[in-house]
């Protein structure tokens, strides 16, 4: 009886001690199955937006659970963080949201740019127009333009300027590199010709235009003057000379240590007088030549055949070249002259051209220009024949005056 009274007691015992303990161990279970239905913790990434609602709203435990199982859809920017911050987010919270976001995503790298020159072409006289391999690159600007962007290697260039002959150059692109490529165009005859004539008005108007060119064909003069023969010896002498150039007169005479000698020149036609010992002397026969070349080499005569024999003027710029002289040509049949001019159109230099050969080279040299009335007049002038480095005459006036009223008498005729 006390034996089963026991059992009896022992098997209650048991049922209420094991059914607490089956309960709990059920709850877990539960716990587990109720999570993976909540909707809450299944899902897509978060987006930032979710979040931004989400915090300061939903328990942060229960926040962080569904961001560990969902993950986050971006990559928080500063200013997203902040946002986030703001709203409430812990630093567990957002440090939670960094360890789950994605990588942002690289930024596109731009493909390399293909290897590329540059080419600094300048050109004269400026500005030309540009091509490079028949594409045209636009026009220089103060004579030169910088062509960037070329792919390597060989390049074609024109050059080319309306009245101008147009150029060609080659040149070799690098990578990486600039080089340069020049070119001087030549102007066209007809250019040249518009360029004469203007360079040609410049050099009269400095002479003193049609007033004062008429003031010096008539004049007198003195002072003094160097002889050098051909093969002779040098010589000093005091001159006085008269000119003319309407009559075509000239007349020159030298004197010194006792000695004198004069040539009068009307046309071809010449007289000649003077001391008995410099007849027929080197000394008389190149005045011969030098009246020749007094009267005819007068800029004021120079003028007034080029433009009666309507010459050909010619000149490939209108600028000062490096040395700072223009240069013109007087062209004609059979002879042409050779100008180098000051810059300010002042003539410096004359060169004798003659289409046989016959005298080319001769040079005149004009300096020291003085006021004479409204003319600007050389009173410095140098004839040097090209046959001899020592042949020529140098003569130096003292004193020029314009004569208007010069007669015939006076040049001994």
């Amino acid at each position: 009886m006390k034996r089963a009274v026991f059992a009896a007691a022992l098997a209650c015992w048991l049922a209420l001690y094991c059914a607490p303990s089956t309960r709990a161990q059920q709850r877990p279970a539960q716990r587990a199955a109720k999570k993976k239905d909540d909707p809450f913790l299944r899902g897509p990434a978060f987006s930032f937006d979710d979040l931004l609602r989400l915090v300061g709203n939903v328990y942060e435990g229960r926040l962080k659970e569904a961001i560990e199982r969902r993950g986050v859809a971006f990559s928080p920017s500063p200013t997203q963080l902040n946002a986030l911050k703001n709203a409430g987010a812990s630093a567990e919270l957002t440090a939670l949201i960094l360890s789950k976001a994605p990588a942002p995503p690289k930024a596109a790298t731009a493909p390399a740019p293909p290897p590329s020159g540059a080419v600094v072409v300048e050109c004269a006289p400026a500005e030309c127009a540009i091509s490079v391999n028949g594409v045209a690159k636009g026009q220089t600007r103060n004579g030169a333009l910088e062509i960037s962007h070329l792919p390597p290697g060989p390049a074609v260039i024109d050059f080319k300027k309306a009245g101008y002959e147009t150029e060609q150059a080659t040149v070799v692109v690098k990578a990486g590199a600039r080089v340069t490529s020049s070119a001087t165009l030549n102007p066209t005859l007809a250019t040249q010709q518009e360029i004469g004539k203007s360079i040609f008005a410049r050099m009269r108007e400095r002479l003193g235009g049609n007033a004062g060119l008429a003031e010096v064909a008539a004049l007198t003069a003195a002072g003094n003057a160097t002889l050098w023969p051909a093969g002779g010896q040098r010589t000093d002498w005091q001159i006085t000379g008269r000119l003319k150039l309407p009559a075509s007169l000239a007349y020159l005479e030298i004197s010194g240590a006792g000695l004198n000698w004069w040539v009068s020149l009307k046309g071809s036609d010449a007289k000649r007088g003077g001391s008995g010992k410099l007849k027929g002397s080197p000394v008389a026969l190149e005045m011969e030549k030098l009246i020749r070349l007094y009267r005819d080499y007068q800029l004021a005569a120079l003028v007034g055949r080029i433009e009666a024999e309507n010459m050909k003027l010619l000149a490939v710029s209108a600028n000062p070249d490096s040395g700072g002289k223009i240069g013109l040509r007087a062209v004609g049949q059979p002879d042409s002259f050779r100008f180098s001019l000051a810059a300010d159109g002042t003539p410096e230099k004359v060169t004798y051209e003659s289409a046989s050969g016959l005298g080319s080279g001769l040079e005149v040299v004009y300096g020291e220009y003085v006021k004479v009335g409204n003319a600007a007049y050389p009173r410095s002038m140098a004839i040097r024949f090209a046959d001899q480095a020592q042949h020529g005459m140098q003569l130096r006036f003292e004193e020029v005056k314009s004569a208007p009223k010069l007669t015939d008498r006076e040049f001994r005729r």
